[in-house]
C-alpha cells in the first residue's frame, strides 16, 4: 500500500478496522480517546462517547485566533445485496484500483472517517506551525445528530471552525440542506381470506448518499415498487423496502398475491428499466396467507 499521505491514510486503515456504524461508537470512540491521552493532550470523552482534543500553539502563535477541526466517527453502513459482511464485527476490507480506494461490496466509511484520520494526523505532526488546535469528533451524525446537539456548552474556544465533511478536493460549503426524520403508524386490515402468496426481490439500484447522489437523479426503490403495485393491480401482503433513513433506497421486497400473469408482469416491468440501474425482479418462495384490504392499498 501506498497511499499518500502516509500518515492520513494509517489512521484511516486502523479506523477501517473498527466496526462504527452509527449507534455503535465506544470502540471507535475509545481509539480515538486513547490516541488523544498517548499524544498528552487534553483529551475528553462525554457521556454521549464524543471526544474532544486541544494542542496548544506552536511557540510564537499563542495569540493568533484559534482552530477548530472537526468531523464524526460514524459511517452509514450499506452493503450489497451479496455481501455477507457483518459491520457490527467485521474490518472494512480495502479495494485499491489503479489510483482509487474501494471497500469490497459495502460503504467504505470515508465519510466521515477520513476527516478523523486527516486531524489525528496533523494533531501528531510536531513540524506543522500553527496557532491552538481544537478536534472535535462527534457521534452519530449519520442519524440523529445527537453528538453535536448534546455537545457541551462552552468547550470550543478556537474563532475558525472548519467542519470536514465533504466531497470535493479545494472546496468550502458555507451551508447545506437538513433533513426530516418521521414516522408514521397504520393499522393494518387483512382480507378474511387465505390466497396463495409469492415474494418478490427487487435489486439493482446503485442507492447513494441521500447528500452527495440525492442529486443525480438515482432511481428509487420504494417508487419503483409502489409503481408495479398500482400496475399489476394485485393485492399485496407486506412491504420492505430501503435500509437506511439517509441512503437511496436500491433494493426490496414484497409479498403480493400469486397470479398466472405475474411473470408476464415482471417481464413487462423490467423491460422499462435499463441502462446503468438494470432493475431485476426474482420470484422467491411461494405460501399462503392474507393479502391487505383494498381500502388500505389505495391510501
Amino acid at each position: 500500500m501506498n497511499l499518500k499521505p502516509e500518515r492520513v491514510f494509517h489512521y484511516f486503515r486502523e479506523l477501517s478496522d473498527i466496526p462504527r456504524e452509527s449507534h455503535n461508537e465506544k470502540a471507535v470512540s475509545d481509539y480515538i480517546y486513547n490516541f488523544g491521552k498517548k499524544l498528552g493532550l487534553e483529551t475528553k470523552q462525554d457521556d454521549i462517547l464524543n471526544v474532544y482534543m486541544r494542542k496548544p500553539a506552536t511557540k510564537g502563535y499563542e495569540n493568533k485566533p484559534g482552530i477548530i477541526l472537526q468531523g464524526h466517527m460514524d459511517m452509514v453502513c450499506e452493503k450489497a445485496t451479496s455481501s455477507k459482511h457483518n459491520f457490527a464485527t467485521d474490518k472494512i476490507e480495502w479495494v485499491i484500483k489503479d489510483d482509487l480506494l474501494f471497500a469490497n461490496n459495502t460503504t467504505l466509511g470515508a465519510d466521515d472517517g477520513i476527516a478523523v484520520a486527516m486531524a489525528m494526523a496533523i494533531l501528531e505532526d510536531e513540524t506543522l506551525i500553527h496557532p491552538e488546535l481544537e478536534v472535535l469528533i462527534t457521534v452519530t451524525e449519520e442519524t440523529t445528530m445527537a453528538g453535536a446537539l448534546g455537545l457541551e456548552k462552552g468547550l470550543l474556544k478556537g474563532k475558525y471552525f472548519f467542519n470536514i465533511d465533504s466531497e470535493e478536493e479545494g472546496i468550502l460549503t458555507l451551508g447545506s440542506a437538513g433533513g426530516t426524520l418521521f414516522r408514521t403508524k397504520l393499522e393494518l386490515k387483512f382480507e378474511n381470506k387465505e390466497v396463495e402468496l409469492v415474494k418478490l426481490h427487487f435489486d439493482g439500484y446503485l442507492g447513494g448518499h441521500s447528500g452527495m447522489e440525492i442529486g443525480k437523479n438515482r432511481r428509487n426503490m420504494i417508487k419503483t415498487i409502489a409503481e408495479f403495485i398500482k400496475e399489476s393491480g394485485l393485492s399485496i401482503s407486506s412491504v420492505n423496502c430501503g435500509n437506511k433513513d439517509n441512503a437511496i433506497p436500491r433494493v426490496g421486497e414484497i409479498v403480493i398475491e400469486n397470479s398466472p400473469k405475474l411473470d408476464e408482469l415482471i417481464s413487462k416491468f423490467t423491460e422499462k428499466y435499463n441502462g446503468e440501474e438494470q432493475l431485476t425482479i426474482d420470484k422467491k418462495e411461494i405460501s399462503k396467507g392474507k393479502v391487505l384490504t383494498n381500502e388500505l392499498k389505495n391510501l
